[in-house]
């Protein structure tokens, strides 16, 4: 899977939602931008798998590439995870 553009699973009114993004082989384009935030907190972004593939329902993906990483989070708004 290769994901260039937006993924965006904010809410302005409720808690953020949930973005995964994963398969064999998973990269994000330099442009990928992936936002789950939200009024009442924030969502969840998952790269490439669950932590430690702690969620089973998540498939772990055996290659991720970062073309680049720039994060913006506010403290206890978002939560990311980048697996492998």
């Amino acid at each position: 899977m290769t994901v260039s553009g937006t993924l965006d699973a904010s809410s302005d009114v409720a808690k953020g939602g949930r973005v995964v993004v994963t398969g064999e082989n998973t990269t994000l384009e330099s442009d990928a931008k992936l936002m789950a935030d939200g009024a009442t907190g924030g969502g969840e972004v998952l790269v490439g798998g669950s932590w430690q593939n702690s969620d089973a329902s998540v498939a772990q993906a055996r290659k991720t590439i970062v073309k680049k990483v720039l994060f913006w989070m506010p403290v206890q708004r978002w939560m990311v995870t980048v697996a492998r």
